[in-house]
């Protein structure tokens, strides 16, 4: 899913506490078949959609899994164990 982010794709993802995570703003959820089906119908429909979950994943991208993002988050974490 970091990977559909960062190469800015719309993102469906099943609807739990990780996905949501993740994706944050950038993904619709879904938690069943039918509502999976209809997702995908408006995507499909509506490029306006597309668009704006395009923008969304590349910004949430950005925001938390760039190299230098993770890494900062991880020197922070060995820094607080540390001392």
């Amino acid at each position: 899913m970091v990977e559909a982010l960062g190469a800015g794709n719309a993102i469906i993802a099943h609807d739990n506490r990780f996905n949501r995570w993740v994706a944050a703003d950038a993904g619709l959820y879904f938690a069943s078949e039918d509502q999976i089906s209809d997702l995908m119908d408006q995507i499909i429909a509506s490029e306006p959609l597309r668009a704006e979950l395009r923008t969304a994943a590349v910004a949430r991208w950005r925001e938390e899994f760039t190299w230098d993002m993770v890494l900062s988050k991880y020197e922070a974490l060995i820094e607080k164990w540390s001392d």
